[in-house]
C-alpha cells in the first residue's frame, strides 16, 4: 500500500516538474519571438525584459521592451514600454494571424531626436525592409501577423530633443529660448480593429504595430499645444510621411483619435480639422451639436467672421440673445 501511494505521488511529482518546464519554455519561446520578429521587421536593436503567460486564462504580460534608435541618433533606446498586457486565447498563437482581444501598453517613452532636419522616428521608417527577412535558422519563415480588438496606450510620454536649430527652418529665431529636452505627457491613445480595417483580415506586422503606436504619440505630442511653431512644422512634415506609408486605415485611426481634444472640445467639434480653417464656425457647430443640433443662431446664412460666430455660439448656448 506505501508502495503505490509512493508511486502515485512521484507521479504527480514528475507530471508537475514536467507543467513547469513546459511552461517556462514557453515564456522562453514567446519572449524570444516578439524580440526577434520586432527587432528583424523594424531593423532596429529589440530587446524584451521578459514574457509570463497566466497559467489560468489567456493574458499574457510582457515587460520592459526596449526599440534602439537608427543609426545615427544619440538616445540609446528610441521607444521604450513600461509594461504591456495582451489577451489572448492560447490556442490562437500557433495560429497566422493571431487573433489578440486586446493590447493594454503602460507607461510607453517615445524620445524623439532631430538630425540634420530629420526626425528619428522618420527614419526608422523609411529604413525598414520592404520584404520580410531571411528567419534564422529554426524560426518562422513567415512573420508573426495580428488582429488587434483594441489596442490601448495609457501614461504615455514624449520626449523631444530639437538638437542643432540651425538644421530647422526658422528656428533659429528662438535663440536660447528653447531647452534641450520638452517632456510632453500626451493623453490615452485607444485604437482598434488593427490590422482588419476595411474588411483586411490579413493582420498587421509587429513592425505596423510599434510604428502605429509611435506615430500616434508623435501626432499627438504634436497637438498638443507644447512645441513652438518650428518644431510642430517639422514634426507635422514628418508625420505626414510616415503616416502615408502607414496608409489609409490608420490615418482613419488618427483621425478618430484626433476628436478626443482637451477640456470637452472634442464632444462638441465633430471635425478637428475645422478649428484651423475658422475656429469661429467650429465652436458655432459645437455648440449647435451640444444643444442637439440646433442652430445656435438664426441670423442670415451669410459667412461672419470667427469673432461673430463665437459670440452667436455662445448666445444660443445661454438662451437667445443673452450677452
Amino acid at each position: 500500500m506505501k508502495f503505490i501511494r509512493r508511486a502515485l505521488l512521484l507521479i504527480v511529482l514528475l507530471i508537475i516538474v514536467v507543467l513547469v518546464i513546459g511552461y517556462l519554455n514557453l515564456n522562453r519561446i514567446v519572449r524570444q519571438t516578439v524580440e526577434s520578429q520586432t527587432g528583424q521587421q523594424l531593423n532596429l536593436p529589440t530587446t524584451l525584459g521578459g514574457a509570463d503567460l497566466a497559467l489560468f486564462g489567456g493574458q499574457v504580460k510582457l515587460s520592459d521592451l526596449k526599440v534602439g534608435s537608427p543609426q545615427g541618433f544619440s538616445a540609446p533606446q528610441m521607444f521604450t514600454l513600461g509594461g504591456t498586457e495582451v489577451k489572448v486565447n492560447y490556442g490562437q498563437l500557433p495560429q497566422q494571424p493571431i487573433h489578440v482581444s486586446s493590447i493594454k501598453i503602460t507607461k510607453p517613452l517615445l524620445v524623439i531626436e532631430q538630425q540634420n532636419g530629420k526626425l528619428n522616428f522618420k527614419v526608422a521608417m523609411d529604413q525598414i525592409p520592404q520584404s520580410a527577412p531571411k528567419p534564422d535558422a529554426g524560426a518562422k519563415s513567415e512573420p508573426v501577423k495580428l488582429i488587434i480588438d483594441e489596442l490601448t496606450v495609457e501614461d504615455p510620454t514624449v520626449v523631444m530633443r530639437p538638437g542643432d536649430l540651425s538644421k530647422i527652418p526658422g528656428a533659429s529665431l528662438l535663440g536660447d529660448k528653447l531647452p534641450q529636452e520638452i517632456t510632453i505627457s500626451i493623453p490615452t491613445v485607444n485604437m482598434k480593429n488593427v490590422g482588419s480595417g476595411d474588411g483586411n483580415q490579413n493582420g498587421a506586422a509587429m513592425k505596423d504595430v510599434v510604428m502605429q503606436v509611435i506615430t500616434a504619440m508623435a501626432d499627438s505630442a504634436a497637438k498638443s499645444g507644447k512645441l513652438p511653431d518650428q518644431l510642430k512644422g517639422l514634426m507635422n512634415l514628418n508625420l505626414n510621411d510616415v503616416k502615408a506609408q502607414l496608409g489609409q486605415q490608420f490615418q482613419k485611426q488618427l483621425e478618430g483619435l484626433g476628436t478626443k481634444l482637451p477640456g470637452g472640445v472634442g464632444d462638441l467639434v465633430k471635425n478637428p480639422n475645422e478649428l484651423t480653417k475658422d475656429p469661429g464656425k467650429a465652436v458655432e457647430q459645437g455648440i449647435g451639436n451640444l444643444l442637439g443640433n440646433k442652430s445656435p443662431s438664426t441670423g442670415p446664412t451669410t459667412k461672419p467672421n470667427s469673432g461673430q460666430s463665437i459670440e452667436k455660439g455662445l448666445q444660443g448656448l445661454l438662451g437667445g440673445n443673452k450677452k
